[in-house]
């Protein structure tokens, strides 16, 4: 609420302008001003008690006239209400607890720094006088700042020079606290309009120097950062709204990040591990969305402190050619650190990863998009993942199982747990997965989560839902306890979509199994519902392209600035 909307509710309720001057101050009330507003109430609520039809009578004539339209009654209790709210709890905290709760407050933007939000350190100001004195003086509350630019190919990115000036005076109540900035350009719009100035200007602020996350989204093949430097920042995302196929300037578009430990790139077709000399080497997430598999294998063989990676790999561009000679052989690379590993779109698992190799990877993660994944007519080398704990594959398109999934199933050895999303052959998939003596199939696994379409058969004794509990059988405690030495699954998630028979059955199969309640969890689920944390668009989109959910928490894994 605006500060002149409160003074004009108080001053049509005529009440003292001591009292109004409690109200803005928003301090805490003195022995003698808390005794004097009681009284006051008292007297309010004696003046009620002896009109109590003064609802309906016609307000006696006042010196302010807006007042005179409000009957006598609700005068009164708006008074007491009004007196009341002095008493408020939240008025009695302390200021470094009110600016914990404006941390809260405002902890989208806070902790997100690549999007603008609403409300602002400035809402809050506004509301009176003890607020605004309590953010202007907490640097903390203004640890993120947003600008809005315009550039294009041709002409320098620059701002309005308001927003020039309040981006700077943002940036002045920032103390020596580290900070976020995320910039937005668009395309020039016209040389009319209010004066401009360069973008690189306004970022020539001292409090540069502590800049530690920095999100650039723009419209054009631009950064407006190019060859600046900003020696403490850590993050980095720069997305282009769309592939410009047609650039011919292979200049690098990065700043000069030499302590940059976290990288989200999106549609920089330029991207090369020659020409952008980026501490690579000192990378630990590393997030890129358009580049292909020999950029890829380039970039990622020097990203030596590499803990997790998230790639989609595209096929090479006849627009723009690749930088590398392509006789130049590719080192073997180590990366003893990487522990999580996502490939999106079209993971590249029919190239050679034999020269690649991963000895702490735990996790990966496979979410094809429209074009599904590659059939592969030879067993692919994949012992780069034959160690891993956890995998998750998931996508719409419909995928031929014998000649992808199957492949990387086989070559898992130490798999724990598996969740699978994915438009299959459920009776191929669901044999796969039941243990066999003969054949010691995910001997290890521990946790299984499966979203499927329950087919309907005209024999019931091949559904799926059959092979399902075949499955739960041959993995079950009662298995263990019968044959011993059998992997009994401590955990499983079923998602059935449109499911023929009631789900209360398979759950007392289970049970029956020596499964216990918390052990299964079976559910019906909407068609379009992809396995939790992995984000698809719908089919109308036309299969995956942008990754949107994922990019602020690759950035951010571990919530906002430290304080």
């Amino acid at each position: 609420m605006a500060p002149h909307a409160d003074d004009i509710t108080l001053t049509e309720l005529e009440l003292p302008q001591d009292l109004i001057r409690l109200f803005r101050s928003f301090g805490t009330l003195s022995k003698a001003e808390r005794t004097s507003v009681r009284n006051l109430m008292k007297d309010y609520t004696d003046q009620l008690a002896n009109h109590p039809e003064a609802r309906t009578s016609r307000a006696a004539p006042s010196a302010n006239p807006s007042s005179a339209s409000v009957p006598q009654n609700d005068r009164l209790e708006k008074k007491l209400s009004a007196l009341q709210s002095l008493f408020a709890p939240i008025r009695r905290l302390p200021p470094e607890i009110l600016v914990e709760i404006f941390r809260n407050y405002l902890s989208p933007v806070l902790d997100h720094p690549t999007i603008q939000l609403s409300p602002t350190p400035r809402t809050l100001g506004s509301i009176c006088s003890f607020w605004r004195t309590t953010t202007l003086s907490s640097p903390i509350l203004w640890t993120h700042v947003s600008i809005l630019g315009e550039g294009d190919s041709y002409m320098e990115p620059d701002v309005t020079a308001r927003h020039a000036e309040g981006a700077r005076l943002w940036m002045d109540r920032l103390g020596q606290l580290p900070w976020s900035l995320s910039i937005q350009l668009d395309l020039h719009a016209s040389s009319q309009g209010p004066s401009r100035v360069p973008l690189a200007d306004v970022l020539r602020h001292p409090a540069t120097a502590r800049l530690r996350e920095l999100g650039i989204i723009a419209d054009a093949p631009v950064t407006g950062v190019e060859g600046q430097t900003f020696p403490a920042l850590e993050s980095l995302l720069v997305r282009w709204r769309q592939a410009n196929h047609h650039m011919y300037s292979l200049e690098s578009v990065f700043p000069i990040v030499p302590k940059l430990k976290k990288l989200v790139v999106v549609n920089v077709i330029t991207l090369n591990s020659f020409t952008d000399k980026l501490p690579w080497s000192h990378l630990t997430h590393l997030f890129i969305e358009g580049t292909t598999f020999r950029k890829w294998r380039m970039i990622i063989g020097l990203c030596t402190s590499l803990q997790e990676g998230c790639f989609s790999i595209e096929d090479p561009s006849h627009h723009i050619q690749e930088i590398m000679s392509s006789g130049e052989p590719i080192t073997p690379a180590v990366l003893p650190h990487l522990t999580r590993l996502t490939f999106l779109n079209r993971p590249p698992l029919q190239e050679d990863f034999r020269e690649l190799s991963f000895p702490a990877l735990e996790e990966f993660n496979i979410v094809h998009g429209s074009s599904g994944l590659d059939e592969w007519t030879f067993p692919p080398t994949l012992h780069a993942f034959q160690d891993i704990r956890r995998l998750t594959i998931a996508g719409k398109t419909e995928v031929d199982l014998p000649t992808t999934i199957f492949h990387l199933l086989e070559a898992t050895h130490s798999l724990l747990e598996l969740r699978l999303d994915i438009n299959c052959n459920v009776d191929q998939l669901f044999k796969f997965l039941m243990y066999d003596h003969s054949k010691v199939r995910l001997g290890l696994l521990e946790n299984l989560d499966v979203s499927f379409t329950v087919p309907r058969p005209s024999d019931s004794s091949s559904s799926p839902l059959v092979i399902l509990q075949e499955i739960l059988r041959s993995r079950s405690p009662e298995a263990a306890r019968r044959i011993g030495s059998v992997p009994v699954l401590q955990s499983v998630a079923i998602r059935l979509r449109d499911p023929p028979v009631s789900l209360c059955d398979i759950e007392a199969a289970c049970r029956q199994m020596g499964f216990l309640n918390g052990e299964i969890n079976i559910e019906k689920e909407r068609p379009s519902a992809p396995i939790p944390s992995i984000t698809l668009p719908g089919d109308s989109l036309g299969g995956y392209k942008h990754w949107d959910d994922g990019l602020t928490d690759f950035l951010l894994p571990n919530g906002s600035l430290p304080d």
